[in-house]
């Protein structure tokens, strides 16, 4: 799942239609979306609406910036090794759980050192949600959870979602089509 979306958040943002790059994961525009799904349907021969048309794809994505700064200077398909997912005892669990927090990497870090299975890291999250809303003397943090049928997530006040569809385009790829 990892590599599947770094390949195609990679080649989403490397499309270039009637001279202009994408410049999100989602929302760029009715004729640069649609040219993108011709584009993985009928030259790639997939059209990974599985992966990208779910919540967890663009929310998972929202790590991309932080743990590759030069995602799109890079090739995910010539220098794999380098787009290997980082983490041994995180998953993606972990990592939708907190994609809205500001210390997330923090966390993320705790929970690989310590290896927190998912039930675990849930507990130290909740606590650590409730100590910080303790501690700011309102609620800027909660949890947000909707039974077996959806994953938890912790919701943050003032988070802004168009920062989830977006990916740091360098400046050479603006300026140039081709960086």
């Amino acid at each position: 799942m990892w590599r599947s979306l770094i390949e195609n958040s990679w080649l989403s943002l490397h499309l270039i239609f009637r001279g202009k790059r994408r410049k999100h994961l989602f929302g760029n525009g009715d004729w640069q979306d649609r040219a993108y799904s011709y584009f993985m349907r009928t030259m790639v021969g997939q059209s990974f609406h599985c992966l990208t048309r779910t919540r967890w794809y663009y929310r998972i994505a929202f790590y991309l910036n932080d743990l590759y700064p030069d995602f799109l200077s890079r090739n995910p398909f010539e220098e794999p090794e380098y787009f290997l997912f980082p983490y041994n005892t995180v998953t993606l669990d972990h990592m939708y759980l907190i994609y809205q927090m500001e210390d997330r990497f923090d966390l993320l870090k705790i929970a690989e050192e310590r290896k927190l299975d998912i039930n675990r890291f849930l507990n130290y999250v909740v606590n650590h949600v409730y100590s910080l809303n303790e501690k700011l003397d309102k609620p800027k943090y909660q949890l947000m959870h909707y039974g077996s049928t959806k994953p938890a997530y912790v919701s943050v006040k003032g988070f802004s979602y168009q920062k989830v569809k977006r990916i740091n385009i360098p400046g050479k790829f603006v300026s140039r089509a081709h960086g």
